[in-house]
Protein backbone atom coordinates (compact mmCIF):
# COMPACT_ATOMS: atom_id res chain seq x y z
CA UNK A 1 0.00 0.00 0.00
CA UNK A 2 2.75 2.54 1.06
CA UNK A 3 4.87 1.75 -2.47
CA UNK A 4 1.50 2.36 -4.50
CA UNK A 5 1.01 5.67 -3.19
CA UNK A 6 4.78 6.42 -3.72
CA UNK A 7 5.07 5.26 -7.05
CA UNK A 8 1.19 7.80 -7.26
CA UNK A 9 3.37 10.31 -6.18
CA UNK A 10 5.88 9.88 -8.22
CA UNK A 11 3.69 10.01 -11.50
CA UNK A 12 1.95 13.26 -10.25
CA UNK A 13 2.13 16.09 -12.96
CA UNK A 14 3.32 19.24 -11.10
CA UNK A 15 3.11 22.89 -11.94
CA UNK A 16 6.94 23.26 -12.49
CA UNK A 17 6.23 21.46 -15.79
CA UNK A 18 2.52 23.00 -16.13
CA UNK A 19 4.28 26.64 -16.22
CA UNK A 20 6.76 26.28 -18.72
CA UNK A 21 6.57 30.01 -20.02
CA UNK A 22 8.73 32.47 -18.02
CA UNK A 23 6.13 34.11 -15.98
CA UNK A 24 6.51 38.18 -14.75
CA UNK A 25 6.82 38.33 -11.21
CA UNK A 26 9.69 40.74 -10.98
CA UNK A 27 9.59 44.41 -9.75
CA UNK A 28 11.83 46.78 -7.73
CA UNK A 29 9.43 46.95 -4.95
CA UNK A 30 10.80 43.68 -3.78
CA UNK A 31 13.75 44.96 -2.62
CA UNK A 32 12.29 47.90 -0.81
CA UNK A 33 12.16 47.53 3.04
CA UNK A 34 8.96 49.73 2.69
CA UNK A 35 7.07 46.82 1.15
CA UNK A 36 7.26 44.78 3.90
CA UNK A 37 5.72 47.15 6.40
CA UNK A 38 2.10 46.32 8.17
CA UNK A 39 2.44 42.85 9.40
CA UNK A 40 4.14 41.60 6.45
CA UNK A 41 7.96 41.20 7.85
CA UNK A 42 7.98 37.78 8.07
CA UNK A 43 7.89 37.77 3.82
CA UNK A 44 11.37 40.06 4.24
CA UNK A 45 12.85 39.61 1.41
CA UNK A 46 11.16 38.38 -1.51
CA UNK A 47 12.97 36.84 -4.49
CA UNK A 48 11.51 35.42 -7.52
CA UNK A 49 13.20 33.26 -10.44
CA UNK A 50 10.19 34.14 -14.05
CA UNK A 51 12.57 31.50 -15.75
CA UNK A 52 11.20 28.69 -13.10
CA UNK A 53 7.87 30.37 -11.63
CA UNK A 54 9.49 29.63 -8.62
CA UNK A 55 9.17 32.62 -5.88
CA UNK A 56 11.15 32.49 -2.60
CA UNK A 57 12.03 34.30 0.72
CA UNK A 58 14.77 35.06 2.43
CA UNK A 59 13.21 32.87 5.61
CA UNK A 60 13.19 29.82 3.57
CA UNK A 61 16.99 29.10 4.70
CA UNK A 62 17.94 28.80 8.29
CA UNK A 63 20.20 27.50 10.38
CA UNK A 64 18.61 27.47 13.77
CA UNK A 65 18.00 24.30 15.49
CA UNK A 66 16.73 22.97 19.02
CA UNK A 67 18.17 24.24 22.51
CA UNK A 68 18.49 21.84 25.64
CA UNK A 69 16.09 24.11 26.82
CA UNK A 70 13.58 23.19 24.21
CA UNK A 71 14.24 19.79 23.33
CA UNK A 72 14.25 19.11 26.71
CA UNK A 73 10.40 20.88 26.92
CA UNK A 74 9.24 18.42 24.38
CA UNK A 75 10.76 15.65 25.99
CA UNK A 76 8.71 16.18 28.73
CA UNK A 77 5.57 17.07 26.68
CA UNK A 78 6.04 13.15 25.50
CA UNK A 79 6.43 11.98 28.89
CA UNK A 80 2.88 14.19 30.36
CA UNK A 81 1.04 12.54 27.23
CA UNK A 82 1.87 9.01 27.77
CA UNK A 83 2.03 9.14 31.84
CA UNK A 84 -1.17 11.25 31.83
CA UNK A 85 -2.87 9.82 29.22
CA UNK A 86 -1.51 7.00 27.65
CA UNK A 87 -1.33 8.74 24.38
CA UNK A 88 1.96 8.61 21.87
CA UNK A 89 3.41 11.62 20.52
CA UNK A 90 5.20 11.78 17.17
CA UNK A 91 6.74 15.23 16.45
CA UNK A 92 5.77 16.44 12.64
CA UNK A 93 8.45 19.24 11.14
CA UNK A 94 7.90 20.08 7.53
CA UNK A 95 11.47 20.19 6.41
CA UNK A 96 12.85 23.77 5.63
CA UNK A 97 11.16 25.39 1.69
CA UNK A 98 14.42 26.77 0.80
CA UNK A 99 16.15 23.27 0.63
CA UNK A 100 13.82 22.79 -2.71
CA UNK A 101 14.07 26.08 -4.32
CA UNK A 102 16.00 25.40 -7.60
CA UNK A 103 17.45 29.06 -7.49
CA UNK A 104 17.90 29.40 -3.89
CA UNK A 105 22.25 29.23 -3.32
CA UNK A 106 23.42 25.82 -3.07
CA UNK A 107 25.71 26.77 -0.08
CA UNK A 108 22.73 28.24 1.80
CA UNK A 109 20.89 25.11 0.96
CA UNK A 110 23.31 22.31 2.16
CA UNK A 111 23.48 24.38 5.55
CA UNK A 112 19.58 24.49 5.71
CA UNK A 113 19.57 20.54 5.29
CA UNK A 114 22.77 20.22 7.63
CA UNK A 115 20.27 21.87 10.43
CA UNK A 116 17.32 19.68 9.94
CA UNK A 117 19.26 16.98 10.00
CA UNK A 118 20.44 18.40 13.38
CA UNK A 119 16.39 18.81 14.17
CA UNK A 120 15.84 15.46 13.46
CA UNK A 121 18.55 13.80 14.86
CA UNK A 122 18.17 16.11 18.62
CA UNK A 123 14.56 14.13 18.76
CA UNK A 124 15.67 11.24 17.71
CA UNK A 125 18.30 11.05 20.85
CA UNK A 126 15.89 12.56 23.24
CA UNK A 127 13.66 9.33 22.43
CA UNK A 128 10.94 11.47 20.71
CA UNK A 129 9.05 9.91 17.88
CA UNK A 130 9.46 11.38 13.92
CA UNK A 131 8.90 10.14 10.55
CA UNK A 132 12.53 10.02 9.03
CA UNK A 133 11.81 12.24 6.30
CA UNK A 134 15.71 13.80 6.41
CA UNK A 135 16.58 10.17 5.50
CA UNK A 136 14.15 9.91 2.91
CA UNK A 137 15.47 12.35 1.02
CA UNK A 138 18.83 11.53 1.22
CA UNK A 139 18.04 7.93 0.00
CA UNK A 140 15.68 9.21 -2.90
CA UNK A 141 17.15 12.63 -4.34
CA UNK A 142 14.40 12.41 -6.79
CA UNK A 143 11.84 13.81 -3.82
CA UNK A 144 13.64 17.35 -3.73
CA UNK A 145 11.65 18.22 -6.71
CA UNK A 146 8.42 19.69 -6.02
CA UNK A 147 8.27 18.89 -2.49
CA UNK A 148 6.99 22.28 -2.00
CA UNK A 149 4.31 24.21 -4.46
CA UNK A 150 6.58 27.29 -6.24
CA UNK A 151 4.64 30.21 -5.63
CA UNK A 152 3.17 29.38 -1.93
CA UNK A 153 4.72 28.75 1.43
CA UNK A 154 3.26 24.88 1.95
CA UNK A 155 4.26 21.62 0.86
CA UNK A 156 3.14 20.13 -2.57
CA UNK A 157 0.59 16.84 -2.30
CA UNK A 158 3.87 15.16 -3.17
CA UNK A 159 5.76 16.58 0.03
CA UNK A 160 2.90 15.48 2.25
CA UNK A 161 2.73 12.32 1.18
CA UNK A 162 6.53 11.43 1.26
CA UNK A 163 5.79 12.46 4.83
CA UNK A 164 2.84 10.86 5.34
CA UNK A 165 4.33 7.45 4.54
CA UNK A 166 7.16 8.05 7.18
CA UNK A 167 4.95 8.48 9.84
CA UNK A 168 2.93 5.20 8.86
CA UNK A 169 6.40 3.16 8.91
CA UNK A 170 7.73 4.82 12.55
CA UNK A 171 3.92 4.13 14.18
CA UNK A 172 3.93 0.64 12.45
CA UNK A 173 8.39 -0.22 13.42
CA UNK A 174 7.69 1.52 17.14
CA UNK A 175 4.94 -1.27 17.37
CA UNK A 176 2.46 1.48 18.38
CA UNK A 177 0.04 1.26 14.84
CA UNK A 178 -1.05 -1.68 13.14
CA UNK A 179 -1.85 -1.04 9.41
CA UNK A 180 -4.51 -4.01 8.69
CA UNK A 181 -4.15 -6.15 4.96
CA UNK A 182 -6.73 -7.41 3.37
CA UNK A 183 -9.40 -4.78 1.90
CA UNK A 184 -8.07 -1.24 2.72
CA UNK A 185 -10.48 1.90 4.82
CA UNK A 186 -9.34 4.71 2.61
CA UNK A 187 -8.69 4.07 -1.19
CA UNK A 188 -6.62 5.79 -3.71
CA UNK A 189 -9.36 6.45 -6.64
CA UNK A 190 -7.51 9.02 -8.76
CA UNK A 191 -6.47 12.31 -9.50
CA UNK A 192 -7.76 15.75 -9.83
CA UNK A 193 -5.99 19.10 -10.74
CA UNK A 194 -6.17 21.51 -8.27
CA UNK A 195 -5.29 26.29 -8.64
CA UNK A 196 -4.25 27.85 -6.08
CA UNK A 197 -3.39 31.65 -5.87
CA UNK A 198 -0.41 31.26 -3.06
CA UNK A 199 0.65 32.87 -0.44
CA UNK A 200 3.48 34.67 -2.12
CA UNK A 201 1.61 35.07 -5.82
CA UNK A 202 -0.28 37.22 -3.15
CA UNK A 203 2.25 39.32 -1.92
CA UNK A 204 4.03 39.91 -5.54
CA UNK A 205 0.46 41.10 -7.17
CA UNK A 206 -0.05 43.27 -4.22
CA UNK A 207 3.43 44.76 -4.50
CA UNK A 208 3.84 44.99 -7.73
CA UNK A 209 0.47 45.61 -9.36
CA UNK A 210 0.29 42.60 -11.69
CA UNK A 211 -1.41 39.36 -11.92
CA UNK A 212 0.45 36.15 -12.06
CA UNK A 213 -1.37 32.84 -13.11
CA UNK A 214 -2.34 30.63 -10.55
CA UNK A 215 -0.05 27.71 -9.66
CA UNK A 216 -1.97 24.21 -11.03
CA UNK A 217 -0.90 20.81 -10.06
CA UNK A 218 -2.12 17.45 -9.64
CA UNK A 219 -3.55 15.84 -5.91
CA UNK A 220 -4.41 12.60 -5.28
CA UNK A 221 -7.78 11.88 -4.02
CA UNK A 222 -8.13 9.87 -1.36
CA UNK A 223 -11.64 8.31 -0.23
CA UNK A 224 -13.28 6.34 2.69
CA UNK A 225 -13.54 1.94 1.11
CA UNK A 226 -17.07 1.92 1.46
CA UNK A 227 -19.95 -0.41 -0.38
CA UNK A 228 -23.33 2.03 -0.22
CA UNK A 229 -24.64 5.51 0.58
CA UNK A 230 -24.95 4.29 4.54
CA UNK A 231 -21.92 3.51 4.73
CA UNK A 232 -20.25 6.31 2.98
CA UNK A 233 -22.18 8.69 5.86
CA UNK A 234 -21.05 6.56 8.33
CA UNK A 235 -17.52 6.59 7.51
CA UNK A 236 -17.43 10.73 6.78
CA UNK A 237 -19.69 11.36 10.11
CA UNK A 238 -17.94 9.12 12.17
CA UNK A 239 -20.32 6.33 13.26
CA UNK A 240 -18.97 3.04 12.43
CA UNK A 241 -18.68 1.29 15.48
CA UNK A 242 -16.04 -1.29 16.07
CA UNK A 243 -13.70 -0.81 13.19
CA UNK A 244 -10.15 -1.57 15.09
CA UNK A 245 -9.45 1.99 13.97
CA UNK A 246 -6.86 3.90 16.75
CA UNK A 247 -8.10 7.55 17.78
CA UNK A 248 -5.27 9.47 16.49
CA UNK A 249 -5.75 13.39 16.46
CA UNK A 250 -3.37 15.73 14.46
CA UNK A 251 -2.59 19.37 16.18
CA UNK A 252 -1.03 21.27 13.24
CA UNK A 253 -0.99 24.59 11.55
CA UNK A 254 -1.90 25.52 7.85
CA UNK A 255 -0.25 22.87 6.57
CA UNK A 256 -3.02 20.49 7.55
CA UNK A 257 -5.77 23.21 7.49
CA UNK A 258 -6.59 24.22 3.79
CA UNK A 259 -9.67 24.34 2.06
CA UNK A 260 -10.12 21.38 0.21
CA UNK A 261 -7.38 19.49 1.87
CA UNK A 262 -5.50 21.41 -0.53
CA UNK A 263 -1.97 19.83 0.06
CA UNK A 264 -3.39 16.38 0.58
CA UNK A 265 -2.08 16.19 4.15
CA UNK A 266 -4.89 14.19 6.18
CA UNK A 267 -5.85 12.48 3.16
CA UNK A 268 -2.84 11.04 2.73
CA UNK A 269 -2.26 10.26 6.65
CA UNK A 270 -5.29 8.96 6.53
CA UNK A 271 -4.47 6.31 3.39
CA UNK A 272 -0.78 5.70 5.12
CA UNK A 273 -2.50 4.78 8.36
CA UNK A 274 -5.21 3.56 7.01
CA UNK A 275 -7.31 5.34 10.05
CA UNK A 276 -9.50 7.91 10.89
CA UNK A 277 -7.75 11.40 11.86
CA UNK A 278 -8.92 14.03 13.88
CA UNK A 279 -8.12 17.13 12.82
CA UNK A 280 -7.47 19.99 14.93
CA UNK A 281 -4.34 21.90 12.61
CA UNK A 282 -5.32 25.37 12.81
CA UNK A 283 -4.39 27.91 10.23
CA UNK A 284 -2.28 30.75 11.20
CA UNK A 285 -2.07 29.04 14.94
CA UNK A 286 1.51 28.65 14.62
CA UNK A 287 2.95 26.11 17.03
CA UNK A 288 0.57 26.49 19.85
CA UNK A 289 -2.75 27.45 19.29
CA UNK A 290 -3.93 23.63 18.36
CA UNK A 291 -2.53 22.01 20.81
CA UNK A 292 -3.61 24.65 23.31
CA UNK A 293 -7.66 24.06 22.36
CA UNK A 294 -7.48 21.06 22.75
CA UNK A 295 -5.44 20.60 26.00
CA UNK A 296 -8.16 22.79 27.34
CA UNK A 297 -10.93 21.14 26.17
CA UNK A 298 -11.21 17.70 24.37
CA UNK A 299 -8.67 15.96 26.08
CA UNK A 300 -9.06 15.26 29.41
CA UNK A 301 -12.58 13.81 28.06
CA UNK A 302 -11.51 11.73 24.99
CA UNK A 303 -7.67 11.53 25.27
CA UNK A 304 -6.18 9.59 21.80
CA UNK A 305 -4.09 7.33 21.46
CA UNK A 306 -2.09 8.89 19.51
CA UNK A 307 -1.04 12.30 18.51
CA UNK A 308 0.46 13.85 15.73
CA UNK A 309 1.81 17.14 16.25
CA UNK A 310 2.59 19.01 12.85
CA UNK A 311 4.47 22.07 12.75
CA UNK A 312 7.50 23.44 10.34
CA UNK A 313 10.95 23.10 10.99
CA UNK A 314 11.20 26.75 10.23
CA UNK A 315 9.78 27.56 13.61
CA UNK A 316 12.53 26.35 15.33
CA UNK A 317 14.20 28.80 17.48
CA UNK A 318 15.05 29.72 21.31
CA UNK A 319 11.54 31.34 21.58
CA UNK A 320 9.86 28.34 20.79
CA UNK A 321 10.43 27.11 24.70
CA UNK A 322 7.39 29.32 25.76
CA UNK A 323 5.23 27.81 23.71
CA UNK A 324 6.59 24.43 24.61
CA UNK A 325 5.69 25.40 28.14
CA UNK A 326 2.30 26.55 27.28
CA UNK A 327 1.34 23.25 25.58
CA UNK A 328 2.30 21.40 29.24
CA UNK A 329 0.57 23.96 30.94
CA UNK A 330 -2.80 23.16 29.12
CA UNK A 331 -2.46 19.49 29.00
CA UNK A 332 -0.94 19.23 33.23
CA UNK A 333 -5.11 20.29 33.71
CA UNK A 334 -6.04 22.63 36.62
CA UNK A 335 -4.50 22.90 39.70
CA UNK A 336 -6.32 21.01 41.93
CA UNK A 337 -4.68 21.06 45.13
CA UNK A 338 -2.57 24.45 44.94
CA UNK A 339 0.59 24.98 46.95
CA UNK A 340 0.29 28.56 46.69
CA UNK A 341 -2.80 31.47 45.77
CA UNK A 342 -2.53 34.83 45.37
CA UNK A 343 -5.39 37.50 44.62
CA UNK A 344 -4.55 40.69 42.79
CA UNK A 345 -5.87 43.31 40.52
CA UNK A 346 -4.52 44.30 37.27
CA UNK A 347 -4.87 47.57 36.13
CA UNK A 348 -6.12 49.05 32.93
CA UNK A 349 -3.31 50.10 30.47
CA UNK A 350 -1.57 49.25 27.09
CA UNK A 351 1.31 47.57 29.15
CA UNK A 352 0.16 46.59 32.92
CA UNK A 353 2.39 46.09 35.21
CA UNK A 354 2.24 44.10 38.63
CA UNK A 355 5.21 43.54 41.25
CA UNK A 356 4.02 41.00 43.78
CA UNK A 357 5.34 42.23 47.40
CA UNK A 358 6.20 38.55 48.60
CA UNK A 359 7.43 36.84 46.11
CA UNK A 360 6.06 33.39 45.10
CA UNK A 361 7.93 30.02 44.66
CA UNK A 362 7.94 28.52 41.67
CA UNK A 363 6.34 25.16 41.45
CA UNK A 364 6.08 22.60 38.36
CA UNK A 365 2.50 24.33 36.86
CA UNK A 366 1.67 28.35 36.88
CA UNK A 367 -2.24 28.95 36.60
CA UNK A 368 -3.23 32.87 36.30
CA UNK A 369 -6.93 33.57 35.96
CA UNK A 370 -7.89 36.55 34.21
CA UNK A 371 -11.39 36.83 33.51
CA UNK A 372 -12.45 38.25 30.08
CA UNK A 373 -9.02 38.26 29.10
CA UNK A 374 -8.79 35.49 26.68
CA UNK A 375 -6.59 36.31 24.21
CA UNK A 376 -3.24 38.39 23.99
CA UNK A 377 0.06 38.37 25.72
CA UNK A 378 1.10 38.15 28.85
CA UNK A 379 4.63 37.86 30.68
CA UNK A 380 5.33 35.95 34.06
CA UNK A 381 8.09 37.43 35.52
CA UNK A 382 10.51 34.70 37.11
CA UNK A 383 13.40 34.89 38.69
CA UNK A 384 15.89 32.44 39.06
CA UNK A 385 18.80 30.87 41.51
CA UNK A 386 21.21 33.47 39.07
CA UNK A 387 19.39 36.44 40.40
CA UNK A 388 18.75 37.51 36.89
CA UNK A 389 14.87 38.70 35.70
CA UNK A 390 13.28 36.25 33.15
CA UNK A 391 10.30 36.70 31.51
CA UNK A 392 7.82 33.14 30.58
CA UNK A 393 6.15 34.35 27.30
CA UNK A 394 1.90 33.17 27.09
CA UNK A 395 -0.13 34.76 23.95
CA UNK A 396 -2.83 33.69 22.70
CA UNK A 397 -3.73 35.29 18.95
CA UNK A 398 -7.13 35.39 17.50
CA UNK A 399 -7.09 32.86 15.50
CA UNK A 400 -8.23 31.05 19.12
CA UNK A 401 -11.04 29.04 18.13
CA UNK A 402 -13.49 30.54 20.01
CA UNK A 403 -15.79 28.18 21.10
CA UNK A 404 -12.70 26.97 23.27
CA UNK A 405 -11.50 30.20 24.71
CA UNK A 406 -11.01 30.26 28.22
CA UNK A 407 -10.02 32.77 30.82
CA UNK A 408 -7.63 30.90 32.00
CA UNK A 409 -3.83 30.73 31.55
CA UNK A 410 -1.18 27.94 32.09
CA UNK A 411 2.51 27.16 31.90
CA UNK A 412 5.39 25.09 32.92
CA UNK A 413 8.24 25.82 35.08
CA UNK A 414 8.83 22.72 36.71
CA UNK A 415 11.98 22.84 35.17
CA UNK A 416 12.95 26.19 36.96
CA UNK A 417 14.14 27.22 40.15
CA UNK A 418 13.29 30.63 41.99
CA UNK A 419 10.14 32.78 42.70
CA UNK A 420 7.65 34.55 40.62
CA UNK A 421 8.17 38.17 40.99
CA UNK A 422 4.94 39.48 39.21
CA UNK A 423 3.55 39.86 35.57
CA UNK A 424 3.12 41.86 32.91
CA UNK A 425 0.06 41.97 30.73
CA UNK A 426 -0.57 43.67 27.20
CA UNK A 427 -3.91 45.72 26.33
CA UNK A 428 -5.62 45.74 29.26
CA UNK A 429 -8.87 47.36 28.61
CA UNK A 430 -10.53 47.46 32.39
CA UNK A 431 -9.09 46.37 35.62
CA UNK A 432 -8.63 42.57 36.43
CA UNK A 433 -9.15 41.10 39.70
CA UNK A 434 -7.22 37.84 38.53
CA UNK A 435 -5.81 34.91 40.83
CA UNK A 436 -2.68 32.68 40.65
CA UNK A 437 -2.20 29.67 41.95
CA UNK A 438 1.26 27.77 42.08
CA UNK A 439 1.40 23.62 41.86
CA UNK A 440 3.07 20.73 41.20
CA UNK A 441 1.45 17.97 38.48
Amino acid sequence: MIRALILFLSSLVFSQMANAAPLDLFCEALEKEESYANGKGHLKFVTVDESSGWISKTTDLRNRVHTDETIRLLATIKLTLLEKFDAQLIVVNPPHRGIFVPFQDEAGKKETFAAFQTIQQQMRDAGILIPDTDKALLEKPELLTDFYLQRDTHWSPKGSGVVAQEVARTLTRAGILEIPEGEPRYKLVGQEQLAITGTLTKFVEETCGFDVQDETYFAPVITPNVEDVSQLEAALFGDIEDTGEKNIVLMGTSFGRSNNDKFRWIGQLKHALQNDIQNWSLAGGLTLTAFEAFGHTELPENPPEIVIWEFPANYVASWISHDFRQVLGAISGQCESPKTEFLFEVPAGNESEVLFQDPIPMSDLASIDLPNFEIGNLQILVRGTSEKLRPIRLRRRDRFPVEYRTSNWRTYTGDLAGEVLGLKIKDVREPIKARLQTCDT
